[in-house]
């Protein structure tokens, strides 16, 4: 059986400090992810001042559970820029977006891919 695609978008600025927390929450969900889903992580850097740029390099360029693409913006263009770059950059059957501190759990992405069918085009959450 082939698997499907899932690109994964997912928007930085200035996420330093919280990149170890998106490691450790995003990992065991992209475990899980890849038995169904060849899986693309598309990070764009979004004209972070810090040391986000960096740490996305260090934890996720050798990710073996997934193909990762880090893009980055020399100049903050806000979050909708990041967006649309992110999603100009996917090549997945399927595109999920995550925020880069973990607004929403990245569990919550196994339960949304499931209520995707024939006759569902699109699943959100909010809080």
């Amino acid at each position: 059986m082939d698997k499907k695609s899932l690109s994964i978008v997912i928007p930085c600025y200035n996420e330093e400090e919280g990149i170890p927390n998106l490691v450790s929450q995003l990992n065991p969900v992209l475990s899980e992810l890849n038995e169904g889903y060849k899986i693309e992580l598309i990070f764009v850097d979004d004209g972070s001042r810090d040391r986000t740029n960096e740490l996305l390099h260090q934890y996720f360029e050798k990710n073996t559970n997934s193909n990762v693409k880090i893009i980055n913006h020399e100049t903050n263009k806000n979050l909708g820029a990041a967006l649309r770059t992110g999603f100009a950059n996917a090549s997945g059957e399927y595109v999920a977006c995550l925020d880069s501190d973990c607004t929403y759990d990245p569990k919550l992405l196994i339960d949304m891919l499931d209520m995707i069918d024939d006759s569902t085009d699109i699943v959100t959450t909010s809080s």
